[in-house]
């Protein structure tokens, strides 16, 4: 590989390093310095394993001096990587060190003094750490590694069985039975990365259900106030009455319309049947147990299900019909003020659209 090669890869990977700013990011950092220095053979020159020769006067000058100039130029290849992978409000506390060393001592001194309130910090962020919905099983994880990894830089030991507990103890409601299946696992095979690999498995499995649903909204037919005056019917004008294709091919069919009429309220634009004070009657007699229900509806056999659009929650007692049922406790208050329970909230998928937090209550009627 040439030399330019070379040095564009080790500015790539200076590059892929996040610059040095606070405390709190000094672990990372370190971490990341330490192992490019040792890579590149010039870890001595910040640990103080190697440092720089006395010149000499007299025999073996020559030879001296060209170890000393070795040192120099792996010196500042040492103090390049330090100042190229620190913020602009850092690098002025090693504009006055001359050495890699002094500029890597310069940052320890003041980014591990704060190490205990830097500890306790952490800590809290470690146990208080709430799974993120926007982000994988992976990716939470790996932040709480994180934390755990940056406690450990400052001597707070956090064990993998601890890294386990918090994982189990911060999954959403949709991982409610993984934990009782990991117990069963066998204690040898109950491992960190076992415990990852399990999750983001369990995660494809549910992946699917958790797809966005896009919002569906009905158009509402206008009922408009016109009325036929052949068929007494709203939504048309007589030219326009399908009568009209009644009539005979012959001009001499002039039988004109049926003509309504109510019996009970004498009106003309119905029939006795249809009327409204006689279903009013009707209904007089029936369980009066029933005059404050709002509507009641019965078995269907197709097994649809009724959709109200004005309605702030939907509600079934067939658990059978929802997907990613999720536990819920749900109150909901009904006629005569009494109350009825829900247990949990899924989505029943339909044809045309998916109803979402669709209530799960095992006393509604049906």
């Amino acid at each position: 590989m040439s030399q330019t090669g070379t040095m564009a890869e080790q500015q790539n990977e200076l590059n892929s390093i996040e610059k040095l700013k606070d405390s709190e990011g000094y672990s990372l950092w370190k971490f990341q310095i330490d192992i490019l220095l040792k890579a590149a053979g010039i870890y001595g020159h910040v640990d103080g394993t190697e440092l720089c020769p006395e010149p000499v006067e007299g025999e073996g000058k020559t030879a001296v001096e060209n170890i000393i100039s070795k040192w120099k130029r792996q010196d500042a290849k040492v103090q390049k990587i330090l100042i190229t992978t620190v913020d602009k409000s850092v690098l002025i506390h090693l504009m006055t060190k001359s050495t890699g060393k002094e500029m890597y001592d310069a940052l320890k001194s003041i980014f591990e003094r704060d190490t205990d309130t830097l500890k306790c910090t952490l800590l809290s962020k470690f146990y208080q750490f709430k799974f993120d919905d926007r982000q994988c099983v992976a990716e939470n994880v790996a932040s709480l590694q994180n934390i755990a990894f940056r406690l450990k830089s400052l001597n707070e030991n956090v064990s993998d069985t601890m890294l386990m507990s918090k994982i189990l103890l911060m999954l959403p409601d949709t991982f409610s039975h993984f934990a009782s299946a990991w117990e069963s696992t066998a204690v040898g095979e109950r491992t960190l990365s076992n415990l990852v690999a399990r999750l983001s498995t369990e995660e494809l499995k549910t992946k699917p259900d958790d797809i966005p649903v896009e919002a569906i909204a009905f158009k509402i037919a206008e009922r408009t106030k016109y009325r036929c005056r052949k068929c007494n019917q709203r939504g048309h004008f007589a030219r326009d009455c399908k009568r009209n294709l009644d009539r005979s091919n012959s001009n001499n069919d002039l039988r004109q319309p049926e003509r309504l009429h109510c019996t009970i309220c004498k009106r003309n634009n119905h029939d006795t049947s249809k009327c409204f004070f006689r279903n009013r009657d009707n209904h007089q007699g029936k369980d009066k147990d029933q005059k404050n229900v709002i509507f009641l509806t019965g078995n269907d056999p197709d097994g649809n299900f009724i959709v109200d659009s004005g309605a702030s929650c939907h509600m079934t007692n067939d658990i059978r019909l929802l997907e990613n049922v999720k536990h819920a406790e749900l109150e909901f208050t009904v006629a005569n003020n009494c109350k009825m329970a829900g247990t949990a909230t899924g989505t029943i998928k339909g044809n045309k659209c998916d109803l979402t937090n669709v209530a799960y209550v095992p006393d509604v009627s049906t």
